[in-house]
Protein backbone atom coordinates (compact mmCIF):
# COMPACT_ATOMS: atom_id res chain seq x y z
CA UNK A 1 0.00 0.00 0.00
CA UNK A 2 1.88 3.01 -1.26
CA UNK A 3 1.38 6.47 0.22
CA UNK A 4 2.65 9.13 -2.19
CA UNK A 5 -0.82 10.62 -2.59
CA UNK A 6 0.12 14.23 -1.83
CA UNK A 7 -0.43 16.25 -4.98
CA UNK A 8 -1.63 19.65 -3.85
CA UNK A 9 -0.49 20.14 -0.23
CA UNK A 10 1.92 23.05 -0.10
CA UNK A 11 4.92 22.69 2.22
CA UNK A 12 5.98 25.99 3.79
CA UNK A 13 9.61 27.13 3.76
CA UNK A 14 9.26 27.80 7.50
CA UNK A 15 10.05 24.17 8.20
CA UNK A 16 13.69 25.15 7.58
CA UNK A 17 13.56 27.16 10.83
CA UNK A 18 12.13 24.36 12.96
CA UNK A 19 14.23 23.98 16.12
CA UNK A 20 13.29 20.35 16.56
CA UNK A 21 14.28 19.46 12.99
CA UNK A 22 17.51 21.45 13.13
CA UNK A 23 18.47 19.87 16.44
CA UNK A 24 19.05 16.56 14.62
CA UNK A 25 22.73 15.79 14.13
CA UNK A 26 22.21 13.36 11.26
CA UNK A 27 21.69 15.19 7.91
CA UNK A 28 20.19 12.04 6.41
CA UNK A 29 17.54 12.06 9.17
CA UNK A 30 16.67 15.69 8.34
CA UNK A 31 16.38 14.82 4.65
CA UNK A 32 14.31 11.70 5.33
CA UNK A 33 11.93 13.66 7.56
CA UNK A 34 11.22 16.36 4.97
CA UNK A 35 10.91 13.83 2.14
CA UNK A 36 8.48 11.70 4.15
CA UNK A 37 6.03 14.59 4.47
CA UNK A 38 4.94 14.62 0.79
CA UNK A 39 4.92 10.79 0.85
CA UNK A 40 2.38 10.66 3.70
CA UNK A 41 -1.38 10.77 3.25
CA UNK A 42 -3.59 13.65 4.37
CA UNK A 43 -3.81 12.26 7.91
CA UNK A 44 -0.02 12.25 8.25
CA UNK A 45 0.42 8.47 7.99
CA UNK A 46 2.47 6.20 5.78
CA UNK A 47 4.02 2.74 5.74
CA UNK A 48 6.83 2.27 8.24
CA UNK A 49 8.72 -0.71 6.86
CA UNK A 50 12.39 0.35 6.76
CA UNK A 51 13.18 -1.49 3.51
CA UNK A 52 10.18 0.00 1.70
CA UNK A 53 10.94 3.52 2.97
CA UNK A 54 14.60 3.30 2.01
CA UNK A 55 13.60 2.45 -1.56
CA UNK A 56 10.81 5.04 -1.60
CA UNK A 57 12.79 7.98 -0.23
CA UNK A 58 16.31 7.16 -1.41
CA UNK A 59 16.03 5.09 -4.61
CA UNK A 60 19.37 6.44 -5.89
CA UNK A 61 21.26 6.24 -2.58
CA UNK A 62 20.65 2.60 -1.61
CA UNK A 63 24.37 1.90 -1.12
CA UNK A 64 24.37 4.57 1.59
CA UNK A 65 20.83 4.12 2.94
CA UNK A 66 20.56 0.40 3.64
CA UNK A 67 17.69 -1.14 5.60
CA UNK A 68 19.84 -1.03 8.74
CA UNK A 69 20.68 2.64 8.16
CA UNK A 70 17.01 3.45 7.57
CA UNK A 71 16.12 1.77 10.87
CA UNK A 72 18.61 4.08 12.64
CA UNK A 73 17.09 7.12 10.92
CA UNK A 74 13.53 6.15 11.85
CA UNK A 75 14.53 5.48 15.45
CA UNK A 76 16.27 8.86 15.59
CA UNK A 77 13.16 10.68 14.31
CA UNK A 78 10.93 8.67 16.66
CA UNK A 79 13.12 9.55 19.66
CA UNK A 80 13.22 13.23 18.67
CA UNK A 81 9.41 13.37 18.71
CA UNK A 82 9.15 14.18 15.01
CA UNK A 83 7.21 11.06 14.09
CA UNK A 84 5.63 8.08 15.85
CA UNK A 85 6.95 4.73 14.53
CA UNK A 86 4.50 2.04 15.60
CA UNK A 87 3.42 -1.55 15.00
CA UNK A 88 -0.09 -2.70 14.11
CA UNK A 89 -0.49 -6.43 13.63
CA UNK A 90 2.67 -7.58 11.88
CA UNK A 91 3.32 -4.31 10.02
CA UNK A 92 4.95 -1.01 10.88
CA UNK A 93 3.51 2.43 10.21
CA UNK A 94 4.36 6.08 10.80
CA UNK A 95 2.19 8.83 12.24
CA UNK A 96 3.22 12.49 12.16
CA UNK A 97 2.06 14.29 15.35
CA UNK A 98 -1.22 16.13 14.79
CA UNK A 99 0.17 19.24 16.48
CA UNK A 100 2.94 19.61 13.89
CA UNK A 101 1.36 17.99 10.83
CA UNK A 102 -0.56 21.12 9.87
CA UNK A 103 2.06 23.58 11.07
CA UNK A 104 4.03 23.79 7.82
CA UNK A 105 1.35 22.80 5.30
CA UNK A 106 -2.38 23.00 4.80
CA UNK A 107 -5.06 21.14 2.92
CA UNK A 108 -6.91 23.07 0.26
CA UNK A 109 -10.15 22.69 -1.65
CA UNK A 110 -12.03 19.46 -0.96
CA UNK A 111 -9.04 17.58 0.51
CA UNK A 112 -10.09 15.39 3.46
CA UNK A 113 -8.09 14.34 6.49
CA UNK A 114 -8.56 10.59 5.94
CA UNK A 115 -6.22 7.61 5.89
CA UNK A 116 -6.23 4.00 4.73
CA UNK A 117 -3.53 3.16 7.26
CA UNK A 118 -4.49 1.97 10.77
CA UNK A 119 -4.25 4.51 13.57
CA UNK A 120 -1.80 3.93 16.45
CA UNK A 121 -2.92 2.85 19.90
CA UNK A 122 -3.93 6.11 21.58
CA UNK A 123 -2.49 5.30 25.01
CA UNK A 124 0.93 4.33 23.60
CA UNK A 125 0.90 7.35 21.29
CA UNK A 126 0.04 9.74 24.15
CA UNK A 127 2.79 8.27 26.34
CA UNK A 128 5.35 8.69 23.54
CA UNK A 129 4.17 12.22 22.75
CA UNK A 130 4.27 13.45 26.34
CA UNK A 131 7.61 11.80 27.05
CA UNK A 132 9.37 13.22 23.98
CA UNK A 133 8.01 16.70 24.75
CA UNK A 134 9.15 16.52 28.37
CA UNK A 135 12.58 15.35 27.28
CA UNK A 136 12.78 18.11 24.66
CA UNK A 137 12.02 20.84 27.21
CA UNK A 138 14.63 19.49 29.63
CA UNK A 139 17.32 19.36 26.93
CA UNK A 140 16.47 22.89 25.76
CA UNK A 141 16.86 24.20 29.31
CA UNK A 142 20.26 22.48 29.52
CA UNK A 143 21.27 23.82 26.10
CA UNK A 144 21.74 20.31 24.69
CA UNK A 145 20.75 19.00 21.24
CA UNK A 146 17.76 16.67 20.97
CA UNK A 147 19.75 13.63 19.85
CA UNK A 148 23.50 13.07 20.12
CA UNK A 149 25.66 12.10 17.14
CA UNK A 150 25.91 8.35 17.60
CA UNK A 151 23.38 7.41 20.24
CA UNK A 152 19.95 5.95 19.63
CA UNK A 153 17.54 6.40 22.54
CA UNK A 154 14.43 4.27 22.97
CA UNK A 155 11.88 5.88 25.28
CA UNK A 156 10.21 3.65 27.84
CA UNK A 157 8.50 3.76 31.21
CA UNK A 158 11.87 3.08 32.84
CA UNK A 159 13.42 6.23 31.36
CA UNK A 160 10.45 8.30 32.52
CA UNK A 161 10.85 7.04 36.08
CA UNK A 162 14.56 7.81 36.00
CA UNK A 163 13.88 11.40 34.94
CA UNK A 164 11.53 12.04 37.85
CA UNK A 165 13.69 13.01 40.88
CA UNK A 166 10.79 12.34 43.27
CA UNK A 167 10.64 8.70 42.16
CA UNK A 168 14.26 8.07 41.31
CA UNK A 169 15.29 6.72 44.70
CA UNK A 170 12.11 4.76 45.25
CA UNK A 171 11.61 3.22 41.82
CA UNK A 172 14.64 3.95 39.66
CA UNK A 173 17.06 1.88 41.75
CA UNK A 174 14.65 -1.03 41.83
CA UNK A 175 14.29 -0.94 38.05
CA UNK A 176 18.05 -1.12 37.63
CA UNK A 177 18.55 -3.94 40.13
CA UNK A 178 15.67 -5.95 38.66
CA UNK A 179 17.36 -6.23 35.26
CA UNK A 180 19.16 -9.45 34.35
CA UNK A 181 22.06 -9.71 31.90
CA UNK A 182 20.99 -12.05 29.06
CA UNK A 183 24.00 -11.27 26.86
CA UNK A 184 27.16 -9.18 27.10
CA UNK A 185 25.38 -6.01 25.97
CA UNK A 186 21.71 -6.89 26.56
CA UNK A 187 19.76 -6.75 29.82
CA UNK A 188 16.08 -6.59 30.77
CA UNK A 189 13.72 -7.48 33.58
CA UNK A 190 12.44 -11.02 34.08
CA UNK A 191 8.93 -9.85 33.16
CA UNK A 192 10.17 -8.39 29.88
CA UNK A 193 12.05 -11.59 29.08
CA UNK A 194 8.98 -13.68 29.81
CA UNK A 195 7.02 -11.46 27.44
CA UNK A 196 9.53 -12.17 24.66
CA UNK A 197 9.38 -15.91 25.38
CA UNK A 198 5.59 -15.96 25.18
CA UNK A 199 5.64 -14.01 21.92
CA UNK A 200 8.62 -15.55 20.11
CA UNK A 201 9.35 -18.83 21.87
CA UNK A 202 12.68 -19.82 23.38
CA UNK A 203 14.66 -19.90 20.13
CA UNK A 204 13.11 -16.71 18.76
CA UNK A 205 13.75 -14.73 21.95
CA UNK A 206 17.34 -16.01 22.09
CA UNK A 207 17.96 -15.03 18.47
CA UNK A 208 16.54 -11.52 18.98
CA UNK A 209 18.79 -11.02 22.01
CA UNK A 210 21.74 -12.25 19.95
CA UNK A 211 20.95 -9.82 17.10
CA UNK A 212 20.74 -6.85 19.49
CA UNK A 213 23.87 -7.94 21.37
CA UNK A 214 25.93 -8.13 18.17
CA UNK A 215 24.54 -4.80 16.94
CA UNK A 216 25.32 -2.94 20.18
CA UNK A 217 28.74 -4.54 20.52
CA UNK A 218 29.75 -3.72 16.94
CA UNK A 219 28.39 -0.16 16.83
CA UNK A 220 28.71 1.05 20.43
CA UNK A 221 24.98 1.80 20.61
CA UNK A 222 23.19 2.31 23.92
CA UNK A 223 19.49 2.02 24.65
CA UNK A 224 17.51 3.12 27.66
CA UNK A 225 15.55 -0.13 27.32
CA UNK A 226 16.91 -3.14 25.42
CA UNK A 227 13.45 -4.70 25.60
CA UNK A 228 11.87 -1.73 23.82
CA UNK A 229 14.64 -1.81 21.21
CA UNK A 230 13.81 -5.44 20.48
CA UNK A 231 10.13 -4.54 20.06
CA UNK A 232 10.98 -1.52 17.90
CA UNK A 233 13.17 -3.15 15.25
CA UNK A 234 14.91 -6.39 16.24
CA UNK A 235 11.78 -8.54 15.89
CA UNK A 236 11.28 -7.20 12.36
CA UNK A 237 14.87 -8.14 11.51
CA UNK A 238 14.41 -11.59 13.04
CA UNK A 239 11.20 -12.22 11.08
CA UNK A 240 12.88 -11.19 7.83
CA UNK A 241 15.76 -13.53 8.61
CA UNK A 242 13.36 -16.36 9.47
CA UNK A 243 11.43 -15.86 6.23
CA UNK A 244 14.65 -16.01 4.20
CA UNK A 245 15.59 -19.28 5.92
CA UNK A 246 12.16 -20.66 5.07
CA UNK A 247 12.59 -19.78 1.40
CA UNK A 248 16.04 -21.37 1.38
CA UNK A 249 14.65 -24.56 2.92
CA UNK A 250 11.95 -24.75 0.24
CA UNK A 251 14.59 -24.33 -2.48
CA UNK A 252 16.61 -27.19 -0.99
CA UNK A 253 13.52 -29.41 -0.91
CA UNK A 254 12.80 -28.64 -4.56
CA UNK A 255 16.39 -29.45 -5.56
CA UNK A 256 16.25 -32.77 -3.68
CA UNK A 257 12.95 -33.66 -5.34
CA UNK A 258 14.36 -32.90 -8.79
CA UNK A 259 17.46 -34.95 -8.01
CA UNK A 260 15.36 -37.95 -6.94
CA UNK A 261 13.17 -37.62 -10.04
CA UNK A 262 16.25 -37.46 -12.31
CA UNK A 263 17.69 -40.58 -10.65
CA UNK A 264 14.47 -42.49 -11.24
CA UNK A 265 14.46 -41.52 -14.91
Amino acid sequence: MSSRNCKTRNLSWRICNSRRVNSLKDPWAILAYTWMIPSADNAGRLEGDATILAGMLFPRQREEITTERMIEILQCLHDAGLLYWYVKGSDRFIQFPETSWGKYQKMVGNMKNKSNFPSPDQDNYSEWYNMTRENSLEREKEGKPQISDNKVITYSRESKVAEDPRKKKKQGDNTKSDKTQYAEFVSMTATEHESLLSRLGKNGAARCIEILDNYKGANGKKYTSDYRAILNWVITRYEQEDNQKGLGKKDDECENAIRRLTTCL
